[in-house]
């Protein structure tokens, strides 16, 4: 069978690291932890939950310090994951059991990777990623922040989601800084650092310097690029800062240049028509969301496929005083989540007024 080592990098992650490393631990040959400054008992826990662990001196650059911790492992395979993530019992035994198989002879392994979670548990944002990967010369992290190994060989996907559950802030302005540091040293960035750069810009509220290079994107990024829904919402970000919510609207309906946007942009758009009271319109734009066609993105949002656009369409065809309509759309909501509370009062509402 071939091995497995799970390698992360940490700085003052006390509070999460057993959690992580006790999770992956049914699966991996090696744990191997990176610690890159820590003031806190991390590399104390890491150590004590049977990890490997060195330090590295922080230099600005998240895949150093990834390449380093991948240089230290001696399996056939490698896995990446943050400090605190969490591998699922399900996924663990999934991970498991493609091991076993010896990863059926894949190169790089795609895995789902949940990013952040509704008060009751379910995804809403989350993506694809690396997570996987045959220790040879190609397994090499690239990018000094929002890091990321180009997926090579065979590629193949496992429905193993992985979880992004923080527990704290980040570090504020600290990706912004990176950036600006390797600008001040006259680096070239590539397209997909341009991106990240102009969102981090918004991030620190600076959206008059993000604005130029979006709009200097819209000519260089690919049109098939997953990131091309959320480079339009970063101009419609930038034209609301300005105070210009109709040249925000058209950008965000520029992003069906290729057909139907993305259910993130759809959804977006339902909203301000929402806001606006023009419910018709909305619910159109809700119902877009829903379709199957619409353009995947990096960064995506599963509610927005399913339950949110049809909780929204519940409420426009209610004030539109199409009731009918409007519990048909509720029902709807219920079978992508029979738990959900707002579905579940909609649901009471709809049979005190059948009842009257």
């Amino acid at each position: 069978m071939k091995t497995l080592s799970v390698c992360l990098i940490a700085k003052d992650e006390a509070e999460t690291i057993a959690r992580v490393l006790r999770s992956a631990a049914p699966f991996t040959d090696e744990l191997i932890v990176v610690d890159t400054g820590s003031a806190d008992e991390t590399a104390a826990i890491a150590a004590a939950n049977g990890a490997i662990v060195e330090e590295f001196a922080w230099i600005d650059d998240f895949s150093a310090a990834r390449n380093f911790a991948f240089s230290l492992a001696h399996s056939d395979y490698l896995m990446w994951l943050d400090a605190d993530d969490v591998v699922p019992e399900a996924s663990a035994a999934a991970i498991s059991a493609a091991k076993a198989r010896d990863f059926d002879g894949t190169d790089t392994l795609m895995l789902p990777y949940r990013l952040a979670f509704s008060a009751d548990g379910r995804p809403t944002a989350a993506t694809v990623r690396e997570r996987i990967v045959r220790r040879c010369g190609q397994a090499k992290w690239i990018g000094a922040v929002h890091e990321v190994i180009v997926p090579f060989g065979k590629i193949a996907s496992l429905d193993a989601p992985i979880e992004h559950k923080k527990t704290k802030a980040g570090i504020p302005g600290r990706n912004l800084r990176i950036y600006e540091k390797l600008l001040d040293n006259g680096q070239q960035l590539s397209v997909r650092e341009k991106f990240y750069y102009a969102r981090e810009l918004c991030d620190n509220g600076r959206f008059s310097e993000a604005e130029p290079i979006f709009s200097a994107l819209l000519a260089e990024m690919p049109v098939t690029s997953p990131d091309r829904g959320a480079l339009y919402r970063g101009l419609a970000a930038c034209r609301d800062r300005a105070a210009d919510p109709i040249g925000a609207l058209r950008w965000l309906l520029a992003a069906g240049e290729n057909g139907c946007p993305s259910a993130v942009t759809c959804y977006a758009i339902g909203e301000r028509f929402f806001a606006r009271g023009l419910y018709r319109a909305a619910a159109d734009w809700f119902e877009a969301a829903l379709r199957e066609d619409c353009a995947p993105e990096t960064f995506d949002s599963p509610v927005l496929h399913t339950l949110y656009p049809c909780l929204q369409l519940t409420v426009c065809f209610d004030r539109l005083g199409e009731l009918e309509r409007a519990a048909q759309w509720n029902e709807r909501a219920l079978s992508f989540a029979p738990d959900d509370p707002a579905a579940l009062q909609n649901a009471a509402y709809f049979a005190r007024i059948q009842s009257r």
